[in-house]
C-alpha cells in the first residue's frame, strides 16, 4: 500500500482523474490522503505512532519519513518540520532526523538503527548527538 501526502487540495482533482484509469481493485491498493497544510499532515502522521517512526530525510525540497509501518513523503524543508517535532527526534545532519527510542547504536560518525539503517552523523552535530544519546534526553 502507498500513501501520497500533497499538501494543496487542488491536487485531489488531479489524483482522481490520474487513477481513474484503474479497476477498483487496483484503486483498493492505492490509499489516497491528501492534506491541507503540513501541520495537518504532521498530527496524521505523528498521531499515537512517534514510536513508529524511524527517521526523517530531505531531499531538496521533499520529505522521506520512514517508519515501521511504511514510508510517507511530502513536499517541506526538514528545518521547519524540526520545530515541531517531539524531543524524542535528534538532528544528525542537515538531512537527518532521527528518533533516538530507535538507535540501537552509534559511534561518534554514524548512527544505526533498529531497522540495520546506517546514517552518518555531521561534523557539525557529533558532539551535541553524542551527549544527548549518551544522557538519554
Amino acid at each position: 500500500m502507498y500513501r501520497i501526502g500533497i499538501c494543496e487540495v487542488k491536487a485531489r482533482g488531479v489524483l482522481e482523474r490520474g487513477i481513474s484509469h484503474y479497476s477498483e481493485k487496483e484503486k483498493l491498493k492505492l490509499e489516497m490522503q491528501v492534506w491541507d497544510t503540513v501541520e495537518e499532515l504532521m498530527d496524521d502522521l505523528f498521531a499515537g505512532m512517534e514510536l513508529d517512526v524511524l527517521y526523517m530525510c530531505s531531499d531538496l525540497r521533499r520529505i522521506h519519513v520512514k517508519t515501521t509501518r511504511g514510508n510517507y513523503e511530502f513536499n517541506g524543508l526538514l528545518r521547519d518540520l524540526k520545530k515541531t517535532l517531539p524531543k524524542d527526534f535528534l538532528v544528525i545532519h542537515k538531512s537527518f532526523i532521527v528518533n533516538r527510542e530507535h538507535v540501537l547504536y552509534f559511534t561518534y560518525e554514524k548512527v544505526t538503527l533498529s531497522d540495520g539503517t546506517i546514517l552518518s552523523i555531521s561534523k557539525a552535530n557529533r558532539s551535541r548527538a553524542k551527549s544527548m544519546l549518551m544522557s538519554g534526553r
